[in-house]
């Protein structure tokens, strides 16, 4: 009997296993929508196609607009779905360029592909029965190809006749190594005006795209001055379970809401957004918009503030490994790939 009491009082001391934050309620990342469902458009066909998702219940007259840049072969809106939902119930209409078909993808081609599907985009959401976007409000995020695809378009979009982005944000872009089959070629961006919030974004377990492009990308938007932009490294964390890996993959967090009628392949399901969505690339992204367009939340995106750097807390009280805001030099080529 005493064997079994002692047993039993050393389990109790033995700490169940640390959960990971929960999405906030409020604030940027937060789960506070303005929006209780999401009208869906498939445009065009092929490399020119896009998805069109824009906020319903109740509908507004007139959003921003979030172009939304998939990873290399992502072609299918399901493989990000779960960020494309909580940006159209926040009340932003997200436009979702395909750019690419076929088994071997032709990379330079991505740019020019993207710009004609968000041309035909911005026009029919023009046209009687939606909500109409709003010029002066426009923003670009990438993962991945897209990251770098993110940076071109924002570099062009002034000499391409469409709307200038106030917002760019490169996550985990790659890649540009010319030694690569399947490398893209990152346009002057110098030609991303003044005036354009600008975050790069590197995964400290990232071992496809690394840093080079992230770097790359922040070095090379010269126009933008230093407060106006971030170069950010996304840490790890194991101390709880499931474990947090800021790997390649985990923006990706699927929904099959947004695979309806989509005829070819996505990714393989993924267990859903966590706190590195919600604390990392979610936070991130709603602070930039927030504060190019509102005015508020700046904190939440740059300056290296406690704001920015916070990753949420474990369920027994430890902090999540804080994001790193680093001031980068130039890096040597890596023989990174893209995703």
């Amino acid at each position: 009997m005493l064997v079994v009491l002692a047993l039993l009082s050393l389990l109790q001391r033995v700490p169940a296993d640390a959960l990971p934050p929960a999405q906030p309620r409020q604030g940027p990342g937060g789960a506070a929508y303005d929006h209780a469902s999401v009208t869906k458009t498939r445009l065009g066909e092929g490399a020119e196609e896009s998805w069109i998702f824009e906020p319903a219940g109740p509908r507004p007259e007139r959003a921003p607009v979030v172009v939304f840049l998939h990873g290399l072969s992502a072609t299918n809106p399901r493989t990000y779905g779960a960020w494309i939902d909580h940006l159209v119930r926040q009340g932003n209409i997200v436009v979702y360029p395909r750019f690419q078909t076929g088994i071997l993808p032709r990379p330079r081609t991505f740019t020019r592909n993207a710009v004609q599907a968000l041309r035909a985009s911005l026009a029919l959401l023009e046209s009687e029965g939606h909500v109409r976007p709003d010029p002066e409000r426009i923003a670009v995020v990438g993962h991945s190809v897209g990251g770098i695809l993110a940076a071109n378009l924002a570099a062009r979009a002034e000499a391409e006749g469409l709307p200038v982005p106030r917002v760019v944000f490169c996550v985990q872009p790659g890649s540009t190594d010319p030694e690569r089959l399947d490398h893209l070629a990152l346009d002057d961006l110098s030609r991303i005006p003044e005036g354009t919030l600008v975050l790069t974004l590197a995964g400290d377990a990232d071992s496809i795209s690394g840093e080079t492009d992230a770097r790359r990308i922040y070095l090379e938007s010269t126009r933008v001055p230093a407060a106006d932009k971030d170069f950010l490294v996304l840490p790890s964390d194991p101390h709880g379970e499931p474990a947090l890996k800021a790997n390649h993959l985990f923006p990706v967090a699927t929904d099959d809401r947004y695979a309806e009628d989509a005829d070819y392949a996505s990714t393989p399901p993924n267990p859903g957004a966590d706190a590195l969505d919600y604390f990392g690339t979610w936070k991130l992204f709603d602070g930039l918009c927030d504060a190019a367009f509102e005015g508020q939340n700046r904190e939440y995106a740059l300056g290296n503030t406690a704001e920015q750097r916070h990753m949420g807390t474990w369920s027994d009280g430890q902090p999540v490994n804080e994001l790193s805001v680093l001031d980068p030099e130039p890096a040597p080529r890596s023989d990174s790939r893209t995703n």
